[in-house]
């Protein structure tokens, strides 16, 4: 009987969070307003949250009103509060701004490693114009800027801008 050996050759470790779980599980009871839960399988970030007193007809009960982070459409749900549920794994990186073509971004991270890869955001709707003007306005006057990237569940999208600060 032979067995064929695997080198690291043939795994691919090129992403960043190679093997990381894309959601963490979480009581309910333990999520905050302004924190961040799976609602119909899509990261969502929790605008409020009502937690009811244990009554007559069982446990205390959790409903839960959050916003996809991504397209910011509303969800609902209520559960009991010591159901677990399921949290995204976020990740925010900064990025400088090299070039804007086509409606990508050539970004580069503070390792000096280039991305070309991720276009403007389309929620909030207006969001894409705004950067792209400022975008455009900086590199006109010789000014550099930087984007944060929101990253969770295999889905990255620019969320803020700003001048890079001049050292």
């Amino acid at each position: 009987m032979s067995f064929q050996v695997s080198s690291v050759d043939d795994y691919d470790f090129s992403g960043s969070n190679a093997g990381a779980a894309e959601t963490i599980p979480m009581k309910a009871r333990h999520v905050k307003k302004g924190g961040y839960i799976m609602m119909n399988k899509r990261p969502c970030k929790v605008s409020e949250i009502q937690i009811s007193k244990p009554g007559k007809h069982g446990s205390s009960k959790c409903r839960i009103f959050a916003k996809e982070i991504f397209t910011g459409l509303k969800h609902e749900d209520t559960m009991p509060s010591h159901e677990t549920v399921s949290v995204p794994s976020i990740t925010l990186t900064d990025f400088s701004v090299i070039h804007i073509e086509g409606g990508f971004l050539s970004l580069m991270d503070d390792h000096g490693l280039v991305r070309e890869d991720l276009a403007l955001p389309n929620y909030p709707s207006c969001y894409a114009e705004e950067l792209e003007e400022f975008i455009k306005h900086a590199e006109e006057t010789g000014v550099d800027v930087r984007v944060t990237v929101l990253g969770a569940c295999s889905h990255e999208q620019i969320m803020s801008h700003k001048l890079q600060d001049q050292e």
